[in-house]
C-alpha cells in the first residue's frame, strides 16, 4: 500500500516499482505533464542525484500568438532502498500579451503547477525533517525547499 502525506509517499514492495530518480513526462499516475498551450522545444530528463536538468518550450506548432502555458511533474527520490520520495510540479505561463508567471508546488501533478503559476514565482520547504548520513557516516537532518522565479528578477 502506498501511504500518502500531502506529496510524500512511501513504497509498497507489493506494487510494480517506478523508476528511481526525476522523472518528468512519465505518463503513469503518479507523475505528468501538462499543457494549455504550446510543448517542449527540448524536454525534461531523468537525471542523477545531486544533479540538475532544464528543458525549453516553444508555441505550438502550426499555433500563432498563443504563447507557452503548463507544467510538469518530477519526483524527487529521498531513499531509493526504500523509495521514499516527493512528488513536485512546476508551472508556467508565458502568455504573448500579459507578463510570464512560474509556480513550484508540492503536487504529482503538472496541472496544479500551471493553477499555481505567479509572476512572482514562489517557494515553500516541506517540514518534514529528513535523516541521511554524510560520507563520513555521521547522522545529517534536512528538509527539502523548492523555489521558482521568473528569469530576470
Amino acid at each position: 500500500m502506498v501511504e500518502t502525506t500531502g506529496a510524500r509517499s512511501t513504497y509498497d514492495p507489493s506494487l510494480p516499482q517506478l523508476a528511481a530518480r526525476v522523472h518528468p513526462e512519465e505518463r503513469d499516475p503518479d507523475i505528468d505533464t501538462y499543457f494549455d498551450s504550446g510543448r517542449y522545444w527540448q524536454p525534461p530528463r531523468s537525471i542523477g542525484a545531486f544533479m540538475q536538468t532544464d528543458f525549453s518550450r516553444t508555441s505550438g506548432d502550426p499555433s500563432i500568438l498563443t504563447g507557452v502555458a503548463g507544467g510538469p511533474a518530477f519526483r524527487v527520490v529521498i531513499d531509493e532502498a526504500t523509495s521514499v520520495h516527493y512528488d513536485v510540479a512546476v508551472g508556467w505561463s508565458s502568455p504573448l500579451d500579459e507578463s510570464p508567471s512560474v509556480s513550484f508546488v508540492p503536487s504529482s501533478h503538472g496541472i496544479d503547477g500551471f493553477m499555481a503559476v505567479n509572476p512572482k514565482g514562489g517557494s515553500f520547504t516541506d517540514d518534514t525533517v529528513y535523516e541521511a548520513q554524510d560520507r563520513d557516516g555521521r547522522p545529517v537532518r534536512f528538509k527539502l525547499h523548492f523555489s521558482s522565479t521568473v528569469a530576470g528578477q
